[in-house]
């Protein structure tokens, strides 16, 4: 199938788009002591017929990894940052080598030397838009002045001009790209009958009423079934699901959680450490020694105590409170010092004017100064909330309000209105003070440092529980005898289906990557685990079994296993509703109230007018397609049978269809068509991959 065809059919496919050189992150890995475990004999994938070795991922690793470092000044990458990075490492092998292939087939190439294009994109008419983003001056034009230095700039610094020809190949490959989507777009053909099928999609039109009922008001519980009866729904519906490449993986935990004596233990040990801490002369580095987390002396407010000191209202200097078990930690806290902040209160009312009434604010503060009624003279004038209360604002203490107003009366020496308005961004403020300032001391802060002790399982407790995963996998190595220890060991079996061959994670497992590639290179279907895995530093033990293998190429019922469950309640769902549904007399509304009557709340009736098919949305109830086709080829005014949607079951009644307008040009149309099959760089890439067999063996290495 040529590229242009699958271009096609793939359009709208999100795919990841091959990364440029912009941005680059990437990782420190210990890829070269497994390359030599596993020996250079061996290949990490086969992209357009072509074998890559392990040599080449590695050093695309360390080009990557020079770069990085070389941006970042030595930072180094997260986890997640590593697992993007060996996905980029791969696009990068792909682009070079499947559309590299395509690149030479079709002659496209960037010219080198002194008129070439890679000239011109810097400093020629046509540069690349990553130049015009990068050398921007003060004003965020592009600046050729800024190239001009930043290439005379280069010299002989090595490390500059590697970032330099890194950032020119980006460039060059983007363009390549470009050039390729281009010929592409320029190579393929809509017809007059495409470009109709896609206005029709467009302008035509169909109101119509619907009642739609839920197979969510049905609980899976009330459907039963067995494994026979999901692999009978396959078998009879495997045109309707996609194989896939992965590995189905069930498993079982052991987790590593302290016991009672390991608890005892720890509050033993910290209970004579807090004894010592209370005569500790620097308390703060005895804890700091002796703790397993990082603690330091702080102060604390008073109402962001620790809740266990919060019960005690009288907290000395000098003494030791605790230990207290917080969640999984024993704390204990010495008071090293109490400290006292000084707040001040005043109070006032006020006449607040708006800037446009100055000259009025003027008046009445003249009238106020002259023994008027203050707070009849708020109630008259005054437009905020505190004119029916004469003004009046109470008590405040500082920063309570904005900084002219408290300036302003923190300042006055005596009680009354104050001589001038005051001026804030809510307007201006006739203010009068009765109440000076006053100022109080309170208990406001302590200084605290804390002891603590995590309560964590011993070496004993982590010995026991290793033992026990051990003799599980010993005695159960089938997948029968799995099932059934489990269920006497009273341990939950876990399904991760379709897991990948590049996952990190096996359902709840994070950083499971050994599990997943011991699935892929040595496991054996239906066998369990031989070794015990050992994730979450210590914390978790993993007995594993893959019983499933899948491909794209094959479809297995294991593989979609979860989908064909969905799909098949839904059947059996909907065949009990339109039983209900079936029994209903009256109109779409009544059916609905006899439907709330039976408690199937989630009944929706309603109308949705002027849908098309490019959009095919129903209000309440989202989008379905095929029923929105229903309702163009339907009877106006007459409600259609019961038809069985994507979500629930519905009954139509169209009450119009405008169809699309004849016109005499398509030609916007033919663009629209042609703009979906080739601008989308995901969907080609697709393609290309597609077209090229990639084969993914990186679990090899990593």
């Amino acid at each position: 199938m040529s590229v242009l065809t699958k271009i096609r059919n793939r359009t709208g496919v999100l795919l990841a788009v091959v990364a440029g050189g912009i941005g680059l992150f990437i990782i420190q890995d210990g890829l070269s002591s497994v390359m030599k475990a596993q020996g250079d004999t061996r290949v990490v994938g086969e992209v357009a017929g072509e074998l890559i070795a392990p040599q080449l991922f590695e050093n695309s690793y360390k080009r990557i990894i020079a770069q990085y470092e070389q941006n970042n000044r030595g930072q180094a990458a997260s986890e997640f940052q590593r697992n993007a990075a060996r996905d980029q490492a791969w696009s990068e092998i792909i682009f070079n080598t499947a559309y590299q292939t395509e690149f030479e087939e079709l002659g496209i190439e960037v010219t080198s030397g002194k008129n070439g294009e890679r000239v011109d994109m810097v400093q020629g008419n046509t540069l690349h838009e990553y130049v015009l983003q990068q050398f921007k001056d003060s004003t965020g034009e592009f600046s050729r002045s800024l190239v001009a230095q930043t290439l005379q700039g280069l010299g002989k610094d090595a490390e500059s001009q590697a970032r330099w020809e890194a950032f020119e190949n980006a460039m060059a490959k983007d363009r390549l790209q470009k050039k390729y989507e281009n010929l592409l777009g320029k190579s393929n053909y809509v017809t007059t009958a495409e470009a109709k099928k896609k206005y029709a999609e467009e302008s035509a039109r169909v109101t119509f009423d619907f009642l739609h009922v839920p197979y969510s008001q049905i609980q899976d519980s009330t459907i039963k079934f067995s494994d026979a009866d999901l692999q009978a729904y396959f078998n009879a519906n495997k045109a309707n699901y996609t194989g896939v490449d992965g590995r189905t993986i069930e498993f079982i935990t052991f987790d590593v959680k302290a016991t009672e004596e390991d608890k005892q233990a720890i509050q033993k040990e910290i209970a004579g450490l807090t004894q010592a801490l209370g005569t500790e002369a620097d308390a703060e580095a005895f804890a700091r020694l002796r703790s397993d987390k990082p603690t330091n002396a702080r102060d604390v407010e008073k109402n962001n105590l620790p809740v266990a000191l919060q019960l005690d209202s009288n907290l000395a200097v000098g003494n030791v409170y605790g230990p207290f078990l917080e969640g999984d930690v024993y704390n204990s806290y010495k008071v090293l010092a109490q400290k006292y902040d000084t707040i001040q209160s005043a109070q006032a009312s006020h006449i607040l004017f708006k800037k446009e009434d100055k000259d009025k604010a003027e008046e009445i503060l003249a009238e106020a100064l002259n023994g008027g009624d203050f707070a009849e003279l708020a109630k008259t004038y005054g437009t905020d909330g505190t004119k029916d209360k004469g003004g009046d604002l109470g008590e405040f203490e500082t920063g309570r309000m904005v900084a002219p107003f408290q300036k302003a009366v923190f300042a006055a020496t005596k009680l009354g209105v104050i001589p001038n308005l005051v001026e804030t961004q809510f307007g201006y403020h006739i203010i009068d003070v009765t109440k000076l300032v006053k100022t109080k001391e309170i208990k406001d802060k302590y200084t605290l440092v804390t002891l603590n002790k995590e309560v964590l399982a011993s070496r004993q407790t982590r010995d026991n529980v290793y033992k026990e995963a051990s003799i599980f996998s010993r005695e159960a190595t089938t997948m029968e005898a799995f099932k059934k220890k489990a269920e006497e060991k009273k341990l939950t079996i876990v399904t991760a289906a379709n897991v990948k061959s590049t996952a990190n994670r096996v359902s709840s497992l994070d950083k499971a990557r050994e599990i997943v590639r011991w699935a892929y290179k040595d496991a054996e279907l239906n066998q369990v685990s031989k070794n015990v895995f050992e994730l979450n530093n210590g914390d978790t033990y993993v007995i594993a079994v893959v019983t499933n293998i899948s491909s794209k190429d094959n479809v297995t019922f294991a593989s979609v296993k979860e989908q064909v469950k969905k799909d098949f309640l839904n059947e059996k769902k909907g065949e009990v509703l339109i039983k209900e549904v079936e029994a209903l007399e009256g109109t779409l509304a009544e059916k609905k109230a006899k439907l709330y009557e039976k408690s199937y709340y989630g009944a929706v009736q309603n109308t949705a007018t002027g849908v098309n098919l490019n959009n095919p949305f129903m209000s309440a109830v989202g989008q379905d397609v095929e029923i929105v086709a229903k309702a163009f080829n339907s009877e106006v005014n007459k409600e259609t049978g019961i038809l069985k949607g994507d979500n629930g079951i519905f009954i139509l009644a169209t009450k119009e269809v405008v169809p699309a307008q004849e016109v005499g040009d398509y030609s916007s149309s033919k663009s629209q068509v042609k703009s979906t099959w080739t601008n989308d760089s995901r969907a080609i890439e697709a393609a290309i991959r597609e077209n090229a067999n990639v084969k993914d063996y990186r679990y090899i290495v990593y």
